[in-house]
């Protein structure tokens, strides 16, 4: 799916349930948390960030917005201040940070938290496997271009979603709907031609072992893409 350049706040904000309460961890200027109070999509909401500076222009946009009385920003790292309070979130959202980052942050993880939105623009293996660990299904994904940037966006839950049960949807995904989505299946491809390489290049065994298992997985999922392309063809004629 192509969205249009700067539209990448409008998909997390439209993924969030009206009258939510939520976190924007690594909220920078704090314009998710505006745009979430102002479409009503959130009742209350906290811009979370780990350095002072970013945290202050949040908080002027946000008196430039006119919510200081919806909108608080709390100076954390990750989710250390929602962890040692327990405090109830129908969403966290962590968005515009690399899978490594974003793994960290899920490593905080507690029983408050009801639903995450991940957006990263590198591989979101790593998230994955962190949710698997932390027992967290996934309820959607979704892949997209803006401004020519790959990104992902996982909705994580805690019940009601996908269980992250092999390595397959660890590397590859659950939501078996991107197999035949034209930008996910070009990434696929990307994916096909780099590990071929790694494999033809690297003379560690354990690595060529690793990297032939992700080849099989992506050629499963590019041929699972063709037979769901075949049958919506076959209907169309």
């Amino acid at each position: 799916m192509k969205i249009k350049n700067n539209a990448r706040l409008d998909l997390i904000v439209e993924q969030i349930n009206p009258n939510s309460v939520i976190a924007d961890i690594g909220t920078d200027h704090a314009y998710l948390p505006i745009k979430a109070i102002n479409n009503k999509q959130a009742k209350h909401a906290y811009a979370v960030d780990v350095n002072e500076k970013p945290l202050h222009q949040a908080s002027e946009n946000i008196k430039k917005a006119n919510l200081s009385d919806d909108i608080e920003t709390i100076l954390s790292d990750g989710l250390d201040f929602f962890n040692k309070n327990k405090t109830y979130l129908d969403y966290v959202v962590i968005a515009g940070l690399g899978s490594t980052t974003i793994s960290e942050i899920l490593a905080n993880d507690y029983e408050g938290i009801q639903t995450y939105l991940l957006c990263s623009n590198t591989n979101p293996s790593l998230i994955r496997k962190k949710l698997q660990e932390k027992g967290l299904m996934i309820k959607q994904e979704k892949f997209f271009l803006d401004n020519n940037k790959k990104y992902w966006l996982i909705e994580a839950v805690r019940e009601n979603g996908r269980v992250i049960k092999t390595s397959f949807d660890v590397n590859i995904g659950t939501d078996e709907t991107l197999f035949f989505d034209p930008e996910y299946r070009n990434w696929l491809f990307e994916e096909l031609v780099k590990n071929e390489n790694i494999k033809n290049v690297s003379k560690d065994k354990k690595k060529q072992k690793e990297v032939k298992k992700v080849i099989k997985q992506i050629r499963k999922a590019i041929k699972y893409g063709n037979r769901e392309i075949n049958k919506i063809s076959r209907k169309e004629i």
